[in-house]
């Protein structure tokens, strides 16, 4: 009856809620609510990130309020294409929840390792640049994923 895990959800609402007319559907709702919200509250902090890090710190002029509104809307259209392209990608890869898992686990332990080191080892703030940290930081997180899809289950191999 199930082929995938991506399928036992439907499955556990079709069997306790397809008794009551409608119930299912409203449930559905709700998820794709749910999903729509975390997905507009993502774009919005993108572009606001986007705008304030990476755009205002390089402009020499100053923007408008009508020129910012403009690259707010121009970043979230943008971002939200590609999110949008990456679902085909997404779908492609098997099953999802275990690859988001794992992907998130990776990604917040090195995550976790930089803020503590910078947390509790102040001399590493100083001897750091924000350049290279960011270098360092991308190369943490992204070793063990390329381990990952290269079929290395301990990770990236440092």
């Amino acid at each position: 009856m199930v082929q995938a895990q991506d399928q036992l959800l439907p499955l556990l609402v079709m069997n306790t809620l397809g008794l009551f007319p409608g119930l299912p559907g409203l449930f559905m709702a709700g998820v794709f609510s749910a999903a729509l919200s975390s997905l507009s509250t993502g774009l919005n902090s993108m572009a606001a990130v986007v705008l304030e890090d990476l755009y205002k710190s390089y402009s020499a002029t100053p923007l408008t309020e009508k020129r910012t509104n403009l690259l707010m809307k121009a970043v979230v259209v943008t971002l939200g294409i590609l999110c949008v392209s990456l679902v085909f990608a997404v779908e492609r890869l098997g099953s999802v929840l275990q690859m988001s898992m794992s992907l998130s686990g990776i990604t917040n332990g090195a995550s976790l390792g930089v803020f503590s080191a910078g947390l509790f080892l102040p001399w590493v703030n100083s001897m750091v640049r924000r350049e290279k940290g960011l270098f360092i930081k991308v190369n943490i997180c992204m070793k063990p994923h390329m381990g990952l899809v290269q079929g290395r289950s301990q990770g990236g191999g440092f």
